[in-house]
């Protein structure tokens, strides 16, 4: 809902949009300039409340001649500009070709329209899916250059968020560049002991690397210039309350709807107030807007929780599940076996098939073909491009294939690459011009490929036509979208600014249409595992493959790193082999098993190389997940205990309606003589009598406890021995309310 607030003469006070859960403020100073009020619990503020305090602290600046009553420096701002006295960093910059400043933005008007906004072409929710939205528009004017920056604001359905982006206009004579033009700008006051800072770092196969620091005086920058969003982490950033945990404490977090070159800094400046902002990385963007053009910003998802991180995840699994295609929103994911480690490029038709049956004899429900299907591929040095099935591994084509693998009782997926291109492939042979690289430069390889250039329309017109043709030849009922290396020799100068905004908007374009015309298709998103793995992709990808690392140790550290943002069910965790490939450590099936109980689940093996008994307890696994599925990709995850405070993980998931709840423990290093563990478990109803029991701990007796109890004393039980690492799971019954 959207309010507008005026005093006793009829002049605007404040704007205030409600989300639920929370509530955002906009106050307009002086008529003119827009300052930001609040941003958090919401409240109706008062038609007559205070000006802003905001006088020139010493060595300041006045904005006016005459009038001493505010600086820039210290007044809080909805969108911040350069160049005048606010000395801290600005939300935009834009200049003439001439180099002539964008400078002051002042508020003209504003409308409330009840749709999304237009955003020309970037991510943004399904506006079909019937429920009702606003969209708060504040025009701001530079009269001299003409530029007219308009921004955006729409309570999120969900509750508890908001989108903000901005779209610019040149309604002057002459071209303007843009430089800098972020999605969102939020003026804080330092709250409380302080504020937290968290963030992740790290790389493939190390992915999510969460970080969490004390917010010191200066500023404090992440993001990705690789042309993709990156295996450090989705472009988002929280803030919490010092000592803010998974139930207590107020936390601000924010995200974009995204997936290129991004940046989210804070910045605490000298009076104490904080500057939180993000949207496009500003490094190696210029954007050339002529008369009567308009560009927009990505969206932004801003969310608000007063009961800490577990509250503002799911505020934020909520908007994911928003964002993700209707026919998917509410869909449990299929269990599947991808033959990548399994086989990688070393099969035929027959080795296949043989993997398929394995794979049913396992309690999958989807065979996925990885990699090497098409053109001469017998490793990744060649055929990228080039996606026609290999006679010689599929003799009667991807359509003969998927037959006989449906015929098992088996849905059928295939990967595919289609962003990049092998310099040894019929298709770089024909256009070797396709790949993107620097006006008069050689093209970077990366991983033995190429980039092909989708802001040239040829170039995407191919792209898209090649994906549909073979969707239409196999008919998958899945599809994993893959992306394996970043951009370089790319952007930068002159109008290659552009480039890289281009790529993307082309990207969204394919991706929107072809998910739109396959709805019934399950697209899982790939870059080299969780390199582009963010919620602009979650529209067309409402599943990601979250790291190439299967080492349950490793994965109980990325995903519950991811899980701050997404569900779930937008999570693919797969049972892997042991050693495992990519570590070469030894683990528990169990472990491997349970820790893969944290999102949609897969198999990444060869049935054939385990043993009998590895079979039989895999099947196990497998039925006991998909008994759990509903409750474990839709019921409320919960953190129970972070790998990165201790040897241990455990996540929970507690239905909607708080019947029921299934928790997982994982000892990840093995501890001599260990002590009991007690794992409380949050969110069931205090007076509910539950039936605790479990099937993975010898000797533990079922018991009855209270849903208060769970909570604070929790389930007591004697660890596991002789597995490396252990692992346990609990199911959680309510008896009686």
């Amino acid at each position: 809902m959207i309010t507008i607030i005026r005093d006793a003469r009829g002049e605007i006070r404040y704007f205030v949009l409600a989300s639920k859960e929370a509530g955002y403020i906009i106050s307009l100073h002086k008529g003119r300039i827009l300052s930001h009020y609040h941003f958090g619990a919401a409240f109706t503020p008062c038609a007559a409340g205070p000006v802003p305090l905001a006088p020139p602290q010493g060595f300041g600046v006045a904005e006016e001649r005459g009038d001493t009553s505010y600086s820039l420096h210290r007044l809080a701002q909805e969108y911040p500009w350069g160049l005048g006295g606010d000395f801290r960093s600005p939300a935009f910059a834009a200049e003439t070709p001439r180099g002539a400043p964008c400078m002051e933005l002042a508020y003209r008007r504003h409308r409330i329209t009840r749709s999304w906004p237009d955003l020309d072409g970037l991510p943004l929710p399904d506006p079909e899916s019937g429920e009702e939205v606003e969209t708060l528009e504040l025009d701001l004017e530079d009269p001299v250059t003409g530029l007219s920056v308009t921004l955006l604001y729409t309570p999120f359905p969900t509750g508890g968020a908001f989108l903000r982006a901005a779209r610019f206009s040149n309604g002057g004579t002459e071209p303007l560049i843009i430089r800098r033009a972020l999605s969102f700008s939020l003026d804080l006051p330092l709250r409380g002991p302080g504020l937290e800072v968290l963030a992740t770092e790290g790389g493939w196969a190390r992915e999510r690397v969460l970080e969490r620091r004390p917010l010191g005086r200066g500023r404090l920058e992440f993001g990705s210039r690789r042309g993709v969003s990156g295996h450090g982490g989705s472009p988002a950033l929280l803030l919490a309350e010092a000592g803010s945990g998974e139930d207590s404490g107020e936390v601000i977090g924010a995200t974009l709807l995204y997936s290129g070159d991004w940046i989210m800094a804070v910045e605490r400046a000298e009076d104490e107030t904080v500057r939180f902002q993000g949207g496009l990385h500003p490094e190696l963007f210029a954007w050339h807007l002529l008369p009567g053009e308009t560009f927009a910003s990505p969206a932004a998802l801003l969310a608000h929780s007063t009961v800490g991180l577990g509250g503002i995840s799911e505020v934020f699994h909520r908007a994911a599940r928003r964002l993700m295609p209707a026919s998917w929103r509410d869909r449990e994911r299929p269990v599947l076996l991808n033959s990548w480690e399994a086989c990688y490029f070393d099969y035929d038709e027959k080795r296949l098939l043989e993997l398929a049956r394995g794979a049913k004899e396992l309690g999958a429900e989807l065979f996925v073909l990885d990699d090497g299907w098409f053109g001469r591929r017998d490793n990744d040095c060649s055929s990228l491009g080039d996606w026609r099935a290999n006679p010689r591994k599929i003799p009667g084509g991807l359509g003969t294939l998927a037959d006989k693998v449906r015929a098992l009782g088996l849905g059928f997926g295939l990967w595919i690459e289609p962003e990049a291109v092998s310099p040894d492939s019929d298709l770089f042979r024909t256009h070797p011009d396709w790949a993107l690289a620097l006006p008069g430069r050689e093209p970077a390889e990366g991983r033995n490929q190429f980039i092909l250039d989708l802001s040239r329309p040829e170039v995407a017109a191919f792209i898209e036509n090649a994906v549909r043709s073979v969707l239409a030849e196999a008919k998958p009922d899945y599809v994993k979208w893959d992306m394996n290396r970043p951009f370089s020799r790319s952007g930068g100068v002159s109008m290659q600014g552009e480039l890289r905004h281009r790529y993307l908007l082309a990207l969204y374009g394919i991706l929107r249409r072809i998910t739109r015309d396959h709805p019934e298709t399950l697209f899982e998103g790939c870059a080299g595992g969780g390199g582009r793995m963010d919620f602009g992709m979650i529209p067309f990808f409402p599943q990601f493959w979250a790291s190439d690392n299967t080492d349950a140790a490793f994965r109980a550290s990325i995903q519950h790193a991811s899980s701050l943002l997404f569900p779930p069910a937008a999570l693919g965790a797969h049972i892997s082999a042991s050693p495992n490939h990519q570590t070469g450590r030894h683990a528990s099936l169990a472990s491997r098993a349970l820790c893969a109980f944290g999102g949609s689940l897969g198999l990444e093996l060869d049935p054939e190389r385990m043993s009998k008994e590895d079979q039989r307890k895999t099947r196990e696994f497998v039925e006991r997940y998909k008994a759990r599925r509903a409750l474990i990709q839709f019921g409320k995850q919960r953190r129970l205990l972070s790998p990165y405070e201790g040897g241990d993980a455990a996540f929970a998931s507690v239905a909607q309606d708080r019947s029921r709840a299934f928790a997982v423990w994982l000892r990840l290093r093995a501890l001599p003589n260990p002590a009991p563990v007690a794992l409380r478990i949050p969110g069931l109803e205090d007076r509910a009598v539950y039936r605790v029991s479990t099937q993975d701990i010898g000797g533990f007796q079922p018991f009855e406890a209270t849903g208060s109890e769970l909570s604070s004393r929790g389930i007591l039980f004697a660890p596991p021995l002789g597995e490396d690492p252990a692992a346990a799971s609990f199911d959680i019954e309510r008896l009686s309310a």
